[in-house]
């Protein structure tokens, strides 16, 4: 059998659960000290005791299987692992401690386990206004400074930083240090319990020539992804999701395929067809989630596919044929947990409402959750007062979207930015766009639509 699966083992005993302290135990032995069995439990809990003899030890729920709620590797024969239950739900549960004489994902041939009859109870928040319960987080990026400026003007608490990396010309770099991302990811993670971080990802060092989806789709680049993965673990980002090669069916980045130019899915751009970028996501996922799946702690490792907006409503179907090249959802056994889309505002085209109708009517055909990781006023424009005066009525209307349950939207990114390598002026910072920054913070500000919300509960609750 293999240690870890989703589905129950059996063989074994446990010992009892409580107590634990002194005494000498029989190898796989396994006591559990704390929590006491029928307790009622709230914030962070630790899950400690002794399993000597056992090497992986695992809290697993009705729902929280692979990955599970913890994990630890005993040491000295003792276990202690933490649950943060302020993203699970209030009232009563059974937590089952499993112990095996295996790392996770081999095989074992002892087993003990230890059901604890809990009840969580924190103190209920209230549901973002304006969303009837719907959970939808708030994220952001900030090209010209750091997240809290960002967040200071437009008065939200963004719970998801999204980072731009992948530009640099070494593979050392790239999957070692995130092209020196990592640090800056992992203080965002280590603020805030609900914080989630959010990788831009190039499918392979921006500036070095030669690299390609197919290569990527062979497994050319699987020992990269999984040293990414491994550099994600040592930084400590357990939560993130990952989007590789956005907008990748333009022609505009070294990983373009064309796709949206020719609508030809065999199409060869810059980085390789757009059916091999299918290919390669999936086995990037693959990859990566070998690395989670193996590590001591828990991790969610989330993935994204995000093509810009016009295909969603005039390539429907050739994004269809590389969405299955990717396998699909992850409940279904494929490598996405997400599809986004990236729109901003561009007035003179009068399209948005039906690129946005695209999109979820594309997410809700395949069951999965919709997310904006690029959104914001400005589109190619910098020309004022236009950019700003149609920039308050889009965020309007962008709320209107994002708060309806029924679009199934998960998380949208605000891109701002000022920059004159940025498209157009999105930035809400002053002294920019005053009309559409009075306009983000009445529908999203001080704890309105997404600002505040608990992007980790997002990502464990797929």
């Amino acid at each position: 059998m293999i240690a870890g699966c989703s589905a129950a083992p059996i063989g074994g005993t446990g010992g009892a659960g409580g107590g634990g302290s002194g005494g000498q135990l029989p190898e796989f032995s396994l006591v559990v000290s704390q929590p006491s069995n029928a307790s009622t439990v709230q914030g962070v809990v630790t899950v400690a005791g002794r399993a000597p003899g056992f090497l992986n030890v695992e809290v697993w729920d009705a729902t929280h299987r692979n990955p599970p709620l913890g994990r630890s590797t005993p040491a000295s024969g003792a276990f202690s692992l933490t649950v943060d239950t302020r993203t699970l739900s209030n009232g009563a549960t059974t937590w089952t401690v499993h112990a095996w004489d295996s790392p996770p994902g081999q095989n074992f041939t002892q087993h003990a386990e230890i059901p604890l009859a809990l009840t969580i109870q924190n103190a209920v928040q209230p549901p973002d206004a304006g969303t009837g319960g719907h959970v939808f987080a708030m994220g952001a990026e900030n090209k010209n400074g750091p997240l809290s400026d960002f967040e200071a003007q437009v008065q939200c608490d963004v719970n998801i930083s999204q980072l731009t990396t992948g530009w640099c010309s070494t593979w050392s770099s790239w999957e070692t240090t995130g092209c020196n991302r990592f640090a800056e990811a992992r203080q965002f993670i280590q603020a805030d319990p609900k914080h989630v971080v959010e990788l831009s990802l190039a499918p392979w060092p921006h500036a070095l020539a030669g690299q390609s989806f197919g290569a990527c789709a062979r497994g050319d680049y699987d020992a990269h992804y999984a040293n990414i993965a491994r550099s994600l673990v040592s930084n400590g980002i357990t939560h993130v999701i990952i989007r590789l090669a956005y907008e990748w069916d333009g022609t505009w980045f070294p990983w373009g395929t064309g796709l949206h130019e020719t609508g030809n899915v065999n199409n060869r751009g810059p980085g390789g067809t757009a059916l091999e970028y299918g290919q390669c996501f999936k086995r990037f996922d693959g990859a990566i989630q070998a690395v989670a799946r193996s590590s001591a702690q828990t991790l969610y490792f989330r993935t994204v596919m995000n093509p810009i907006h016009d295909t969603f409503r005039s390539k429907a179907s050739q994004l269809q044929q590389v969405y299955d090249a990717a396998g699909g959802k992850r409940k279904s056994g494929g490598s996405l947990d997400f599809i986004g889309v990236d729109i901003y505002d561009y007035p003179a085209r009068g399209d948005f409402d039906a690129s946005m109708s695209a999109a979820i009517a594309f997410a809700k055909r395949n069951g999965i959750p919709l997310a904006i990781p690029e959104w914001g006023v400005g589109g190619d424009s910098r020309s004022q007062p236009s950019v700003d005066d149609n920039g308050a009525l889009y965020i309007q209307r962008m709320a209107g979207y994002l708060s309806n349950a029924a679009n199934g939207i998960a998380y949208a990114s605000y891109f701002n930015c000022a920059s004159n390598d940025c498209a157009g002026n999105h930035s809400l910072i002053p002294p920019n766009n005053p009309k559409s920054r009075t306009a983000f913070i009445t529908q999203f500000g001080n704890g309105r639509l997404g600002c505040g919300a608990n992007a980790r509960a997002l990502l464990q609750g797929l």
